[in-house]
């Protein structure tokens, strides 16, 4: 968010991502106490994942955990999301679940993950074909144009 003020000081620019969304009634979560944004428990997983850019999905589709991105890129990010491909189920999380494995937060977001997994009530709702889901990783990223940001604030 912060890209021209780095820029201008010489100092490295961030990720400029701004939070997480996600449901903390999700089933994903039921073992991973949280909000609908990041709290304390979020940063080490946060700060070890690269999310996912999922705008060649359909406008509706909704990562399980969505990362805001900043209003100059406006990509919408995932960090855990799932789909229903053929007869199979696929959940990706773009955290390093190794590398944080040190931490409680760590191993209890790792718990929850696989316990959803072995659930019945891991039962994505979007299908995508083989097709897509090897387009989705390998296809270009389509990317919003932004005619630039105003500052519509009172002076």
């Amino acid at each position: 968010m912060f890209k021209g003020i780095s820029e201008s000081i010489k100092k490295p620019v961030s990720p400029g991502t701004l939070s997480i969304l996600t449901d903390p009634l999700q089933p994903l979560l039921s073992d991973f106490p949280t909000e609908f944004h990041t709290n304390w428990q979020w940063w080490p997983i946060v700060k070890n994942s690269r999310p996912f850019i999922l705008n060649n999905t359909p406008e509706n589709y909704r990562p399980l955990v969505q990362v805001i991105d900043n209003i100059e890129r406006n990509h919408k990010l995932g960090l855990i999301f799932e789909f229903r491909v053929g007869k199979g189920r696929l959940l990706v999380c773009m955290s390093n679940l190794k590398q944080i494995q040190d931490k409680p937060e760590g191993r209890q977001f790792y718990y929850s993950i696989l316990r959803y997994m072995s659930s019945d009530k891991f039962n994505p709702l979007h299908h995508i074909t083989e097709k897509e889901l090897t387009a989705l990783f390998s296809g270009k990223i389509l990317s919003k144009k932004n005619d630039g940001i105003k500052n519509i604030s009172y002076e």
